[in-house]
């Protein structure tokens, strides 16, 4: 009867890569990221503007797009014909967008435009101090069982964009056409923090 060579023979025995194989790729189960389970609150809202509540704001935020730079600032240096690199530095500031979907009441067209107004109003060009302005917020990620895996605060948020929902009228039979508006914030500063880990 032939025999025949089986791999886990001949390179049983050799120790690079030995983590390919099923049970360390199953990782303990551990879950994919997921960008379905999230939430975004504004921890502290804009103290001068009309606010429609946590609740209110929930429910009608469909998606958050969070912007930061991960480019690490550096001071570089010829010596000698080598250039010598140091890392030194990044930026902690960004930009969030919120997908909002508004209703016949104009609640979330309203919180938008009396933000913007407040910042300088259009017919007195009267501001609001900046204090009263700015807002802390919070958006977090979730596993599938709700709990928190990663979050990060934006502090200092003030519009950069503050749009109402469309105003146009016509004769298409559009439902959706009145219906979404995408508020764009910058903040000055963000902590992130890992969580669950």
């Amino acid at each position: 009867m032939p025999s025949f060579l089986r791999a886990v023979d001949v390179f049983g025995a050799n120790p690079n890569m030995r983590y390919v194989n099923y049970i360390d790729i199953k990782d303990s189960n551990r879950e994919f990221l997921r960008s379905d389970n999230w939430d975004f609150k504004f921890i502290i809202p804009p103290a001068a503007t009309y606010y429609p509540g946590d609740n209110y704001i929930s429910v009608r935020l469909t998606e958050v797009t969070i912007n930061t730079s991960t480019e690490i600032g550096d001071i570089v240096a010829m010596v000698r014909g080598f250039q010598i690199r140091q890392a030194t530095s990044q930026k902690t500031n960004g930009t969030a967008t919120l997908g909002f979907i508004d209703k016949e009441d104009q609640g979330i067209s309203l919180f938008s435009d009396d933000w913007r107004n407040k910042i300088m109003d259009p017919s007195t060009r009267v501001s609001f101090r900046k204090e009263d302005t700015t807002c802390t917020s919070k958006f977090t990620l979730f596993n599938t069982s709700r709990v928190p895996v990663r979050s990060i605060m934006m502090f200092n948020n003030q519009p950069s964009n503050a749009p109402i929902t469309p105003e146009k009228g016509d004769s298409e039979q559009d439902p959706s056409g009145l219906n979404t508006l995408d508020l764009e914030l910058s903040f000055e500063h963000y902590e992130r923090n890992f969580l669950n880990l």
